[in-house]
């Protein structure tokens, strides 16, 4: 009985019981998000904005300009607030233009 009281962590009949496979993903997650971080330091480099920027961009390219920021956000499954910050920051290069909705 003492058996049933072990973490459940440390055996490997049950899923992610086995340390090796934790720390094969966990260094994998890692690895991409590093990845991400450098692809974000490039673009800014080469283009000038910040990725989030850029993709709020594209998505208004691709969707019409007279898109909400609620619409931007559930487009880009982002948090409507991290939106309106990129948005204004577009705004206030001159890269994109806000008006009120009728």
């Amino acid at each position: 009985m003492i058996d049933d009281l072990a973490d459940p962590r440390e055996d490997p009949r049950v899923i992610g019981g086995d340390k090796e496979v934790e720390v094969t993903i966990v260094n994998a997650i890692r690895r991409i998000l590093r990845s991400l971080r450098l692809s974000a330091v490039a673009t800014h480099a080469t283009v000038g904005i910040s990725a989030a920027q850029l993709y709020v961009l594209r998505q208004l390219a691709e969707n019409g300009d007279s898109s909400t920021i609620t619409a931007l956000a559930e487009r880009t499954l982002t948090d409507r607030s991290s939106v309106a910050v990129v948005v204004h920051r577009l705004v206030t290069r001159g890269l994109a233009q806000r008006s009120r909705s009728k």
